[in-house]
């Protein structure tokens, strides 16, 4: 599993762990266990999943702008951003320009 990783901290590849297996601290997962009362985004009152803070979180726009520059294609999605990677920087870069980690 290390080398999936590469030279990642052990923060970062729990995280990273974390969303590709759907079991990281978004709301809606966090509904799922009844750690919260709500599954909803607190910007667009819609299930906070994996998909909807990588993919359409309105809270979001200008850090997955630069996701998708990095990417080099209009369209982005979960399988290419989960992927193991050069990339994976990126990635990870959103998800500190979210704050949300």
């Amino acid at each position: 599993i290390r080398s999936l990783y590469n030279d990642r901290s052990r923060a970062e590849c729990a995280i990273l762990t974390q969303l590709r297996s759907d079991h990281v601290p978004l709301n809606g997962y966090l509904h799922r266990i009844t750690r919260v009362d709500s599954p909803l985004c607190s910007h667009c009152n819609v299930p906070e999943t994996v998909e909807h803070l990588l993919l359409q979180c309105r809270q979001h726009v200008e850090a997955r702008e630069r996701l998708r520059r990095v990417h080099s294609t209009g369209s982005l999605n979960l399988r290419r951003l989960l992927a193991p990677g050069k990339k994976t920087g990126a990635l990870l870069d959103f998800l500190r320009a979210t704050r949300r980690f």
